[in-house]
C-alpha cells in the first residue's frame, strides 16, 4: 500500500484491498482504518412508496414487521403439521410423529384387548389391579381382610363416590326398562288376548 503524507494528512496513493468479504478484520487494522475516517457502515434502501401495475403503495404498507412475519410462518408451520398429522400425510417430517402415534395406539388397543406383549404386561397388570380395587371397593369392609383394607382405601377413595352414581344411573335406567318391558308386554296381551 502506497501511502504519503499531503497537507499534514495521511494520503493512501493506491487503492488496496486489506479485507476481503467475510474476513475478521484485526484489532490492528480496525485502529488504521477509523484513523483513515473508514469505518463500518449499514447501507440501505430508505422506501417511501412504490408503484406496481397502476397503484401506489405507501411505506405503511411495505413497512413489514419481522418479529410478527415471523411468528406468523412458525404458527402456519405448527397448523399445517398438525393437518399432516390428523390426517396422517405421510412426509419427512411427519412421519415420526404418525409413527409415534401409531405405536401408542397400538399399545393402547394391545392393552385394551389384554394381548400381552413386554410394552403391554405392566399396563395390563395395573388396569386388571384398578379394577380389582374397584370390585373390592363394593364387598363389605368386615369380609375383606385388614392387609387389603388399608390398599384399598388409598386406591379406591377417589373412584367411590364416581361408583355410587353410576350405581344409582343404572338403577334408575334399569327401572325405566322394566317399566318399558311391562308395557308391551301389557299391550301384546291385550292385543292377542
Amino acid at each position: 500500500m502506497k501511502t504519503g503524507v499531503e497537507n499534514g494528512k495521511i494520503v493512501i496513493k493506491t487503492d488496496s484491498v486489506v479485507a476481503k468479504k467475510g474476513e475478521v478484520i484485526s484489532a490492528e487494522l480496525a485502529g488504521i482504518l477509523t484513523r483513515l475516517g473508514i469505518e463500518p457502515m449499514d447501507i440501505g434502501l430508505g422506501l417511501k412508496v412504490a408503484f406496481e401495475n397502476g397503484q401506489f403503495y405507501d411505506a405503511e404498507i411495505l413497512n413489514i414487521d419481522i418479529d410478527q412475519y415471523k411468528e406468523n410462518i412458525q404458527t402456519a408451520h405448527s397448523n399445517s403439521m398438525n393437518l399432516a398429522v390428523h390426517v396422517s400425510y405421510p412426509n419427512s417430517e411427519t412421519l415420526p410423529l404418525l409413527i409415534s402415534k401409531a405405536y401408542a395406539n397400538s399399545i393402547s388397543l394391545a392393552v385394551e384387548s389384554l394381548f400381552i406383549t413386554k410394552e403391554t404386561i405392566n399396563l395390563i397388570f395395573s388396569k386388571c389391579q384398578n379394577q380389582a380395587f374397584g370390585l373390592i371397593s363394593k364387598l363389605p369392609s368386615e369380609v375383606i381382610p385388614k392387609e387389603l383394607n388399608m390398599n384399598v382405601e388409598e386406591n379406591v377413595n377417589t373412584s367411590v363416590s364416581s361408583t355410587n352414581e353410576n350405581d344409582a344411573d343404572k338403577k334408575t335406567a334399569e327401572k325405566k326398562e322394566d317399566n318399558v318391558e311391562e308395557n308391551v308386554a301389557a299391550g301384546l296381551g291385550d292385543l292377542f288376548g
